[in-house]
């Protein structure tokens, strides 16, 4: 390490502010500092310098308006909202960190403090995507905090969303419990259970063996009032709504094992059946567990104040003040830098901006605004700083009325319409019955055997192999689905798939990437390009900006550099300029002077009055999708809805003839309504699409599929989140959710097998305690086995493992 005095601006490698007065020569690159110079040590030991490739500057944090991102976190009033603890000199705070994806990570995130002393500790969770971060507020701010993490490269997710609560995962946390304690009585009554239900001589004294009986009793206790509780509530409910749901036999079974078991066991007639209970609940759990286990790192029910920033700079007497989003009021005045959100709907009050609605209305292309216009929320302002007067609450804006529709109150899952359920209302009608006919029988035969005979039957027709099929085989290809990155939100979304008759796509963003590619359609000389490329120099608006990068890219070197005057910008419409001795104009149309006949919306250039062509952006299809199309296009009927104008149109139908109709123009309530409508027809349908202007379909649907290119980044509401590269293999998911139903319905008939023979022992007062040792959970265990075999084997046919 070297130590120098410079009177030269350098800038430093890590953060990139001048150099002042001295420079840290460390590893052949300068640093203004000993800090910056041990963070770039510790990225470097730990091969996290691919942080410094983050943008063209290596180190460079961002803009100057970059730098007043967090401002608002210096109001004590929001700072307070995120914090979990605060005191004078501890301060702990928890951040959703979406870029967390492997120990390297977790490495530089654990090791904050070695980055700033007033940090104290800090600890990541990968699954959870998750950090936590105790820090002393006398020595460093939450501001601080939150620009540590993003200078190294790890912004948190800050917004309106209320934050995840400890509650979230309350009922995951009581069912692994759950688990834990049957695991634990059931391995325990086994082994105390092994001499007697065997029938081994093992010179136990019959005091040490009633002792045996009487501590197995105890440990059924916590399984039977315990464990089983969510058996008998949910049996409860479904018989006060009307309905036999699959636990009502399965608490049914429990209920009679229990109470046969104590009975033996109490009068001492025999050691009951207080093993089978224990492990049958311990499988049962397992597979409810499996079945309910989702991507908790991913939120599926995100709305539009997961979009929204946390606060915004509001105006007062000219001076710039941080305030909560929700305390904006109409009439307020709000400054909104490049690339942030449009909070609520708003009166434009400068000369002009530059809107990106795509994520709102799924067009692709910037809309131009002049001063006085209404802007709706949910765009992203591009440009320079521009200010904006409220029009209306953040809970009246017009993006937030589509939470207001019905659809996002109602519940997509009936679980009665499962088949186990469906299933389950005739299994315990039968089962009944053949208990009542059975004890009949022995009633007249021999009385002595009715009621072992009754219990019998509903201790070995306990439809726990019934239960477990369906659980495993969904659950099992909930993981197919996710290995393929399609992340479900829970099994259910399996059954539903298996049922779709129509699918809708959006097209932005989902049938085509996010980024478009600027394309020029005309004929332009090098001369008349290096012109242009001159001309848009001189502009900051955004698609002038794209029109440069592009033409400096063919052009790189344009010297010698032309003279350009008499440069004029007309808000929203285009420029213009004298550059050596050309009149040059780039803009709308109507502005350079032409009737354009092209159907595409473009911005189109001039010289010297003679129109050249225009700049407009081309949409890139995904890789995959003809093939995926003409797959789906044999069982389904295939719709595009796209909040695009219909200049494409023609292109899509020649890509994709296997549509049965395309629809442009469509605004987010449009979209909704259109699959209210299919509903009507009595079609089940999956929506495709990718942004906030997709997230009513997507609710109202019966599947809503979110489509993304980073799952971790921000996707609207729906019941399952696609991964963008494997768009293509949707064809097969949809083949692997029907094959899942068959699969289903064989483990299904393999417990009705199981049923037949022990029914069988039951009808003839032949059920011991080995037999149904043996029997009960051979039977879950092998339908267990058979649906994982299943599953893979047809996720294998499919190329999907």
């Amino acid at each position: 390490m070297e130590l120098i005095s410079t009177d030269q601006t350098i800038k430093c490698f890590h953060c990139g502010d001048d150099c002042v007065n001295e420079v840290i020569r460390f590893d052949q690159k300068q640093f203004c500092c000993h800090g910056c110079q041990s963070v770039y040590q510790i990225l470097s030991t730990n091969g996290l310098t691919t942080y410094y490739d983050l943008e063209s500057n290596p180190g460079i944090s961002g803009t100057s308006q970059d730098q007043h991102k967090f401002d608002y976190l210096g109001n004590r009033e929001i700072a307070l909202k995120l914090l979990d603890f605060s005191s004078e000199h501890l301060e702990k705070v928890r951040f959703s960190i979406p870029s967390i994806h492997c120990s390297s990570c977790i490495w530089l995130l654990e090791n904050l403090r070695l980055l700033n002393q007033g940090v104290l500790s800090s600890r990541a969770n990968l699954a959870e995507r998750e950090l936590s971060i105790d820090y002393d507020p006398s020595s460093i701010s939450l501001k601080q905090v939150v620009g540590l993490l993003t200078s190294i490269g790890y912004e948190p997710a800050i917004n309106l969303e209320q934050r995840k609560s400890d509650k979230d995962h309350a009922g995951n946390r009581e069912l692994i419990l759950k688990i834990a304690v049957a695991g634990f009585c059931f391995g325990n009554i086994m082994l105390l259970s092994f001499p007697e239900y065997l029938g081994l001589d093992l010179g136990i004294d019959s005091q040490l063996a009633s002792w045996f009986s009487w501590i197995i009793l105890v440990l059924s206790f916590p399984v039977l009032f315990y464990c089983a509780q969510g058996y008998y509530r949910s049996a409860i409910n479904g018989l006060k709504q009307g309905y036999l749901n699959i636990d009502v036999p399965i608490a049914l079974g429990i209920i009679a094992l229990a109470g046969r078991s104590y009975y033996e066991i109490i009068f001492k007639l025999g050691p009951g059946y207080l093993d089978s209970l224990a492990g049958l609940l311990f499988l049962l759990l397992i597979g409810q567990w499996f079945q309910h286990k989702t991507y908790q790192n991913l939120s599926f029910s995100r709305d539009f104040k997961s979009y929204f920033p946390l606060a915004v700079n509001r105006l007062q007497d000219g001076i710039e003040q941080v305030v909560l989003v929700d305390d904006l009021m109409p009439k307020d005045v709000i400054a909104v830098r490049h690339q942030e959100l449009i909070p609520a709907d708003s009166i434009l009050l400068d000369q002009t901006a530059a809107i990106d609605y795509s994520f709102v209305s799924g067009e692709s292309q910037l809309v131009s605004r002049g001063q006085g216009e209404l802007i709706f929320a949910g765009g992203k302002h591009t440009g320079t700083k521009a200010h904006y007067q409220v029009t209306k609450p953040v809970s009246q804006s017009y993006l937030t009325q589509l939470w207001n529709h019905q659809a996002f109150n109602d519940e997509k899952y009936d679980p009665r319409q499962l088949k186990i359920n469906i299933i389950s209302k005739y299994f315990t009608t039968v089962v009944m019955l053949i208990a009542l006919v059975s004890a009949g029988y022995w009633l007249v035969v021999d009385p002595s055997q009715s009621l072992f005979v009754f219990t019998s039957v509903l201790i070995v027709a306990c439809p726990c192999a019934l239960a477990m099929a369906t659980p495993f085989t969904l659950g099992h290809a909930v993981r197919e689905f996710g290995k393929n990155r399609l992340y479900l939100k829970n099994a259910q979304v399996v059954d539903q798939m298996s049922k779709i008759g129509t699918i809708v796509f959006d097209k932005t963003g989902t049938l085509t990437k996010a980024k478009s590619k600027l394309i020029f359609s005309g004929d332009m000389s090098d001369l008349q390009a290096k012109l242009v490329l001159a001309l848009t120099e001189h502009s900051n608006h955004p698609v002038s900006q794209s029109i440069n990068v592009h033409l400096k890219s063919l052009h790189p070197d344009p010297s010698p550099q032309p003279s350009v005057t008499d440069y004029q910008e007309q808000a929203g419409r285009g420029i213009s300029a004298n550059i050596d001795g050309h009149r040059v104009k780039v803009g709308s149309s109507s502005f350079i002077g032409s009737d354009i006949t092209q159907d595409i919306a473009g911005t189109y250039v001039s010289i010297n009055e003679q129109v050249l062509g225009g700049f407009y952006y081309q949409s890139q299809f995904r890789r995959g999708l003809t093939g995926m199309v003409k797959d789906l296009a044999q069982k389904f009927k295939l719709t595009l809805l796209s909040g695009d104008k219909d200049h494409q149109k023609q292109l899509l139908i020649d890509q994709f003839p296997e549509f049965n109709s395309l629809h442009f123009s469509k605004s987010p309530m449009d979209k909704l309504e259109f699959v209210e409508s299919e509903q009507h027809k009595g079609d089940r349908v999956m929506m495709l699409g990718d942004g906030l202007n997709d997230a009513g379909a997507l609710q109202k649907s019966e599947v809503g599929i979110a489509v993304t290119e980073n799952p971790q980044h921000f996707t609207p509401a729906s019941d399952g989140i696609l991964h963008a590269s494997a768009l293509g293999k949707l064809g097969s998911f949809m083949k692997l959710a029907s094959w899942s139903q068959y699969i289903i319905l064989m483990g299904i008939g393999l417990s009705f097998l199981y049923n037949v023979v022990g029914i069988s022992f039951a009808v003839s007062a032949n059920l011991t305690p080995l037999t149904a040792a043996i029997l009960m959970p051979l039977s879950s265990i092998s339908v267990v086995v058979f649906t994982t075999l299943a599953v893979k084997l047809v996720a294998v046919r499919l190329k999907l493992a």
